[in-house]
């Protein structure tokens, strides 16, 4: 289950993606190539750089204050579902 989805704007026109799910770590490795297909495919159409991180929410929560990544995508991501 998808719990948020967060875009972080860049200066540049690509597209950065972070895709936070109720998961484990080990039911999102199942999923990488799946997600990199369609993004490629979107990126493709759209001629834009597009990349995807997904990440566990659990994850997420624990180390947002602490990893300078996740800090980014908790100042400065937009909430495009939640």
């Amino acid at each position: 289950m998808v719990h948020m989805l967060k875009e972080l704007k860049m200066k540049n026109s690509d597209i950065d993606i972070a895709v936070l799910v109720d998961e484990d770590e080990q039911v999102l490795k199942d999923y990488e190539n799946k997600l990199d297909e369609i993004i490629s495919e979107i990126g493709y159409r759209s001629f834009k750089l597009i990349s995807i991180v997904d990440i566990s929410y659990q994850r997420y929560m624990q180390y947002k204050e602490i990893l300078p990544y996740y800090k980014n995508i908790e100042n400065e991501g937009i909430v495009l579902y939640g």
